[in-house]
Formats: C-alpha cells, sequence, structure tokens
C-alpha cells in the first residue's frame, strides 16, 4: 500500500471525497424539492442535465413526461431557453 503513504496522493483522495460528498449532498437537496418545475430549474442550474432528457428525468427522480411538462412551463415562463431538440440553458435575465 505504497499509494497511502505519498502526501501527495493522500491529499487528492481527500479531495476527491470531498467533491463527491458535497455532489451527493447536492443532489439530495435537488430531490427533495417538491415541485417538479423548481426541481428540473434546480436541475439545471447544477448543470446535470449533461445526456438527454430521459437520463435527466431520472437523475431528478421524476418521470420523464413529468420533466418535459416542467421544461415546457420554465420555457414559456421564460426562465429556461430551449436551445435545441433536448437542448436548454437558464435564459439570462438583462
Amino acid at each position: 500500500m505504497e499509494g497511502f503513504s505519498n502526501a501527495d496522493f493522500a491529499k487528492d483522495y481527500g479531495r476527491q471525497a470531498t467533491k463527491q460528498v458535497q455532489l451527493q449532498r447536492q443532489m439530495l437537496e435537488i430531490v427533495a424539492i417538491k415541485s417538479a418545475e423548481e426541481r428540473v430549474l434546480a436541475g439545471l442550474a447544477a448543470g446535470l442535465l449533461q445526456g438527454t432528457v430521459t437520463d435527466f428525468a431520472a437523475q431528478m427522480h421524476l418521470t420523464h413526461e413529468a420533466t418535459y411538462r416542467a421544461l415546457r412551463r420554465l420555457v414559456l415562463s421564460g426562465r429556461v431557453k430551449n436551445l435545441s431538440r433536448g437542448k436548454y440553458s437558464l435564459a439570462v435575465k438583462p
């Protein structure tokens, strides 16, 4: 176990573990949001829409139908922009 005696390795390992805990805590906070619309907005703000909307929906613990409805309402309200099919971003207010 030579790696664990190396101080740089230990620091890097600690940083990685800290990031994982922070990401897990963030996900728990997001999925605790009751409103699908607000949960989707929080997920977008956290940069979690990386793949398909269906994958994003699963991360958000929502059905893909509920996620698409929330995205549509967010676009109609001007809070989110639909860049292209399956691509969304937060709307920037002037």
